[in-house]
């Protein structure tokens, strides 16, 4: 059954219609450092596996493709099995449980005895991560103001760029510093404090969705969040603590609502079906008509970008190392500080272009780079690299980090507003667990080409080609930005529907003003030949009479 208009915008008022306060910029830094924590722990086995030799002895290509591989594995499994439980058992859960499996394994496996404990703690450490990414954007999608989403999201993604630099600037501290003798394990144990933090601001500071909430009928519950918010928000606008009026966050007509009428008025705005889909349905609406060529299309981007950038990140140090670059960890440190430029860039137009341009071009111009280095480490490659040469390498290495960023804030941002809210999160871990596959593939495919003996220039054509790919992909997906997320997929369908008929009713008229028109035209050209036909018939009276006139008075004259 299909809700009323009135009740659709009474919902979008009261949950959705939110303004800017205090509540949203600490949920939204919070979110981000979870965001920060995930990088930290990702990105550091690229600087582990750059010194693990030198203190654990000689690895096999398999073994440093599996250690690089573990943490994706995980990711892969994560992704799938939180999204679909974040939309079950709440956001908020699934985002604690996640954080604490990811610090606990982190931590672990900085004590590791052997190179296989190590790849198992690495991969169970995954299984936290990829479960963090749905539920972390979801929550934020759905607490945050539409009209200011975009931006928001940008934020808690932007934080990437946090843990990218701090792990970088860690590890040229704490590994790439001869004198400091830092064993790789006090630096794993250190990169996986951020988590536990984050896991206890999570638990103590950031409440389920209200959206969530309310599509579960859940009224008592959604209407508590929404009072937190108003409440939080209000405390801080008042100058002696008080909450001042008409800053309610339900909207205008709700500002004088008590507890219970507050809790009504938004089950009065919900649609009046099943609670949440099945496991098996949730998977199969995200393939229903009306989601597949979004679903597939996002899925090949999460795919390209994962294996372009994860990719590239792991192994940069390493791959540094093998073109004769001096200091590599002060190089890797310049290339994750890439990551600000990028952040800037998305966060200064993400409202305004919206995600599905900026992901294509940041992809495209990634692509670019990633050909560039490729040429420019050929031209160098078996000698010593010039100054020049190193610092054109760092340039673009650099710039397709940036470009990088800037997509994964994109994507980040399409990913969460392209589902409705009964699937979102499960649409979220399947596209997190399609990019974790690219991932786990990348690590194989550039463990072995990285050497020795180095194939690079192969490397980087393979990354910019997967980049290539996925800014093409991005092109088919449908942009919400600045929109209100859907309900529902029935939603999505009547909503689809209702277009067809429009376009459909619109064509009509189209074609019967095309019809009209051209009748009109058939009309006039009539007239006009009817109107020829007459001037030509007067010119032939004219010109016969003429003739008879001229014969009656020449024989006159004759």
């Amino acid at each position: 059954m299909r809700p009323s208009s009135g009740r659709q915008e009474r919902l979008k008022r009261a949950i959705e219609g939110t303004q800017d306060g205090y509540f949203h910029l600490r949920t939204v830094l919070i979110l981000g450092l979870g965001n920060a924590a995930d990088a930290i722990e990702i990105l550091s086995i690229g600087y582990i596996l750059a010194v693990y030799e030198d203190k654990e002895g000689a690895l096999t290509r398999a073994q440093q493709s599996a250690l690089a591989a573990a943490i994706f594995a995980g990711m892969f499994v994560g992704g799938l099995l939180f999204g679909l439980l974040s939309d079950h058992i709440g956001r908020r859960a699934s985002l604690l449980y996640s954080l604490l499996i990811n610090a606990v394994f982190a931590l672990l496996s900085s004590i590791s005895p052997n190179i296989y404990v190590l790849i198992l703690c690495r991969s169970l450490a995954g299984v936290g991560i990829g479960g963090t990414v749905p539920a972390m954007f979801t929550l934020c999608s759905e607490h945050v103001p539409v009209h200011r989403r975009g931006f928001y999201v940008t934020i808690v993604a932007s934080y990437w760029m946090v843990g990218s630099v701090f792990t970088a600037a860690l590890a040229w501290v704490m590994l790439g510093n001869p004198s400091s003798h830092v064993s790789w394990r006090v630096f794993a144990a250190v990169v996986s404090l951020p988590a536990f933090i984050c896991w206890f601001l999570t638990y103590r500071y950031v409440p389920e969705s209200a959206q969530y909430y309310a599509r579960r009928r859940q009224f008592s519950d959604a209407e508590a969040v929404v009072n937190e918010i108003r409440t939080i928000n209000a405390l801080r606008q008042s100058s002696d603590g008080v909450p001042t009026e008409g800053t309610a966050l339900l909207s205008p007509y709700s500002k004088n609502l008590t507890p219970r009428s507050a809790s009504v008025a938004i089950a009065d705005a919900i649609e009046r079906v099943d609670q949440r889909p099945s496991v098996a349905q949730s998977y199969r609406l995200l393939f229903d008509p009306v989601l597949r060529t979004t679903t597939i299309s996002l899925l090949m981007s999460w795919f390209c970008l994962s294996f372009g950038s994860y990719g590239l990140a792991t192994w940069i140090t390493v791959l540094f190392k093998r073109i004769n670059l001096s200091d590599p960890f002060a190089n890797a440190f310049i290339y994750a500080a890439a990551n600000l430029p990028g952040n800037l860039l998305s966060a200064l137009l993400m409202d305004k272009w919206g995600g599905r341009r900026i992901l294509f071009i940041s992809m495209l111009l990634s692509a670019a780079c990633a050909a560039g280095f490729a040429y420019v480490s050929n031209a160098a490659e078996g000698q010593e690299a010039s100054v020049a040469s190193t610092a054109l390498i760092i340039l673009l290495a650099s710039g397709f980090n940036a470009f990088s960023t800037s997509g994964w804030n994109a994507i980040d941002l399409m990913s969460a507003e392209s589902f409705p809210t009964d699937v979102r999160t499960t649409g979220m871990g399947l596209l997190a667990a399609g990019g974790r596959s690219g991932s786990v593939i990348a690590q194989f495919v550039n463990g072995y080409l990285v050497g020795p003996p180095p194939h690079i220039t192969l490397l980087l054509v393979i990354t910019a080609s997967m980049m290539l790919l996925g800014s093409v992909s991005s092109v088919l997906v449908d942009d919400y930005c600045g929109k209100t997320l859907p309900a529902s997929v029935d939603q999505m369908r009547q909503e689809r529907e209702f277009e067809l008929r429009e376009g459909k009713q619109q064509s009509r008229r189209d074609s019967k003003e095309r019809d009209d028109n051209e009748l009109e035209e058939e009309e006039e050209q009539d007239d006009d030949d009817d109107e020829e036909e007459e001037e030509e018939a007067d010119e032939d009276d004219v010109l016969r009479w003429s003739a008879v006139i001229t014969d009656h008075f020449g024989d006159a004259v004759e």
